[in-house]
């Protein structure tokens, strides 16, 4: 059955994926997927919606880290399960089951990218909601897997499958399983949050990416949809090369040139950690990560991104704002507060969504993402490079 190899989806609150411990969600220690974004979070019958993935994995470019490859991260997606029993994604199991050969249905393997169109009759087919003032709606699910080697499309017992070199099925660290909904309306729309910067301890700084930019930088980073290659040069203790020093607790010193000419993503630069540049701040000299230097980390997001939930709005009889958040990761360095309220269904934007970054203890480059969120399905992120260098 399909159902054992999505547990991992039944348990996310929004897209999937497994944490291979009891580490606060916002620490990157392994693969992960952060988000998918649609670019029609509501889309109309008959529309194709195009969907990209947001992921991260802090070894990947590490060379001997001793999971399934340092070369690339393979991706796997799966769609064509609309309408399903109980509006559940455990309704599909039934779907790909009838279908038989789930290689006939809309599929991908080792792209960021994939797009799923919908039915003209999605929503025309579906019986009446027994509250008259809900609006008529239809969804459609997408599945999606990352595989720390390569991903298989079909499985013994499941949609994927995930093996090391040597055969071995591979666990949660490496293989990552999850799902997102496309939901669809006659009349209303959902656009993304737009994220227009970000700053460290109230002052503007360079971002490495935004939105689509942070896709074609990560393809480059983790090898997707290129041929696995030998792996980038490491530094000292297994990073790439960082003049001061690589990082010692798991975080991985992606560099920002990875390649990318200026067109791509003119703003890509390390920062230099000078003049005062915010981006770079003490190492830690303690070793109890909370009560290490704290600095604060804040995605900026325009304040017309908090649109009327005009679902809500046609079901209460009153205005309802979205309800909007931001998740904020590192892959050193320690977060708290980590999940930050954007907008309040009722009470509306909330300035305060920075969350505190405690210092790293060691010396190096690292990455802090965020991403802003709504409750029907938008979402924009970003990622910076910070530093942390020497205390004086």
């Amino acid at each position: 059955m399909l159902r054992s190899s999505l547990v991992c989806a039944l348990l996310a609150l929004s897209v999937a994926g497994c944490a291979a411990s009891f580490d606060s969600g916002s620490k990157l220690k392994s693969l992960r997927v952060l988000a998918v974004k649609k670019d029609k979070p509501y889309a109309r019958p008959g529309e194709t919606v195009h969907l990209q993935m947001l992921l991260d994995d802090p070894r990947a470019l590490l060379p001997d880290a001793g999971h399934g490859s340092s070369e690339k991260i393979s991706v796997g997606w799966l769609g064509g399960c609309e309408d399903p029993n109980a509006d559940s994604f455990e309704g599909c199991l039934t779907q790909f089951q009838n279908a038989g050969n789930l290689v006939l249905l809309p599929h991908a393997l080792d792209t960021l990218d994939f797009s799923v169109t919908l039915s003209d009759d999605i929503i025309s087919r579906q019986p009446a909601p027994a509250n008259p003032t809900q609006p008529k709606s239809g969804s459609a699910f997408v599945f999606f897997a990352l595989c720390a080697t390569q991903v298989q499309f079909g499985g013994a017992n499941s949609a994927f499958s995930c093996q090391s070199p040597s055969g071995e099925p591979l666990g949660p660290d490496d293989f990552v399983l999850g799902y997102t909904e496309v939901f669809a309306y006659e009349k209303f729309r959902n656009q993304n949050p737009k994220v227009t910067g970000f700053e460290v301890d109230g002052q503007p700084i360079d971002v490495d990416c935004v939105g689509d930019a942070c896709v074609a930088l990560e393809q480059e980073d983790f090898g997707i949809g290129f041929p696995a290659g030998p792996s980038m040069p490491s530094g000292p203790e297994g990073g790439l090369p960082s003049d001061a020093g690589a990082l010692r607790d798991g975080g991985s010193l992606h560099e920002a040139s990875v390649g990318l000419d200026a067109s791509t993503a003119p703003q890509l630069m390390r920062p230099t950690c000078a003049n005062g540049d915010p981006r770079c701040f003490q190492a830690c000299t303690v070793d109890d990560d909370s009560k290490c230097p704290k600095h604060t980390v804040n995605l900026v997001v325009d304040k017309s991104s908090a649109e009327v939930d005009g679902v809500a709005e046609a079901i209460e009889g009153r205005n309802v704002g979205e309800q909007m958040w931001i998740n904020y990761y590192t892959d050193a360095g320690k977060l708290d507060h980590d999940v930050k309220l954007l907008n309040d269904a009722t009470t509306g934007w909330n300035d305060n969504h920075s969350a505190d970054l405690h210092s790293p203890q060691a010396l190096g480059t690292f990455h802090v993402w965020a991403a802003a969120h709504d409750n029907r399905g938008g979402v924009e992120w970003a990622r910076i490079t910070l530093a942390t260098t020497s205390p004086y």
